[in-house]
């Protein structure tokens, strides 16, 4: 009997440890489910974060695309100031002279889309040039004059 009772223990010592390990493999398992999760959420948040700089670098660069825009056009009025009033002198000079010749401002410009357009690369960008066109009736022909050629200080040869 004695024996019996020593085999009846070590099966039940048996069973408590299988039973212990099932439930220990049920918490591994449960550990690892709640690993995968925690891991999912972080890529998912990573995810996220990543998102989230990169549409802080385009709104940036959007600012900057403005900025540049608001400068160009700044630029532009101060141009047109310049210009339009001569425009307006050289016409009235041909109607006096009695000349078939008109004169007009003409603007080429292409603003930089905010996708093209990068950190440090506004001088770059194509820039606001101002032509003026004569167009002449007389001989038939239309002349482009670029306004950055015009108006500049005296050469030595003037003197």
């Amino acid at each position: 009997q004695l024996e019996y009772e020593i085999k009846i223990k070590e099966v039940q010592e048996k069973m408590l440890q299988e039973t212990e390990q099932r439930e220990l493999m049920t918490q591994q398992k449960e550990a690892q489910k709640y690993q995968d999760e925690l891991n999912s959420f972080t890529e998912k948040i990573k995810q996220q974060i990543e998102e989230a700089e990169l549409r802080k670098k385009e709104i940036v660069e959007e600012e900057i695309c403005q900025r540049y825009k608001e400068r160009e056009r700044k630029i532009l009025e101060h141009k047109l100031a310049k210009y339009f009033p001569r425009i307006t002198e050289l016409n009235l000079i041909a109607q006096e002279l009695k000349r078939n010749v008109t004169f007009q401002l003409k603007l080429v410009y292409h603003f930089i889309d905010s996708k093209e357009m990068h950190v440090g690369d506004e001088k770059k960008a194509s820039k606001l040039k101002f032509c003026i066109q004569v167009l002449n009736r007389e001989e038939d022909q239309i002349y482009y004059w670029n306004t950055c050629l015009l108006y500049t200080s005296p050469s030595p040869r003037d003197s």
